[in-house]
């Protein structure tokens, strides 16, 4: 193609008849490598999850320490015992257990009972769980509990308290 200027050439590379000499063009390098820190290191990572493993583990497991014994605390300070345990119907697959509860604690507060019924060889028959109301301090409460049982019982079973909470 021709214009008016002449022929049509490429356009050339300014680079390409650079001088070859000390000004030449040399590769870019930056700044020096810096070190990784010591949090981004193996070490500074196992120092990190012992720091968190104390400063949060270890404050749980006092609180869960201290919460197990105000619990077990407050347990014995509830009296339960078996005022009456009587099994009815035919196949006596029902149990009746009434349980006299005395709160012997300094405040007001329920109780939750584990029961297990035995047949009369003493094998474990059924569990159940009683909710008993709360208990103003230092008052007794009767709480009767009815349970159809899992396997009949027959004559001469019983009813025990398993555990207070």
């Amino acid at each position: 193609m021709t214009s008016s200027h002449g022929p049509w050439t490429p356009p050339q590379d300014p680079y390409a008849s650079a001088p070859i000499g000390p000004y030449s063009p040399q590769p870019v390098t930056g700044p020096p490598a810096k070190k990784p820190s010591f949090w981004m290191t193996g070490k500074g990572a196992a120092t990190a999850i012992a720091i968190g493993v104390l400063g949060l583990g270890l404050p749980i497991m006092i609180f869960a320490a201290i919460g197990v014994a105000g619990q077990r605390n407050a347990a014995e300070a509830m009296q339960v015992e078996i005022a009456e345990c009587r099994f009815d119907g035919t196949t006596a697959q029902l149990a009746t257990v009434k349980l006299r509860v005395t709160n012997r604690g300094d405040e007001a507060r329920g109780a939750t009972v584990s029961l297990v019924f035995r047949d009369a060889s003493g094998a474990r028959v059924d569990t159940d769980t009683a909710i008993v109301k709360t208990i103003p301090a230092g008052d007794t409460a009767v709480h009767e509990e009815l349970t159809s049982l899992d396997s009949p019982a027959g004559p001469g079973g019983s009813c025990e308290v398993a555990d207070v909470q």
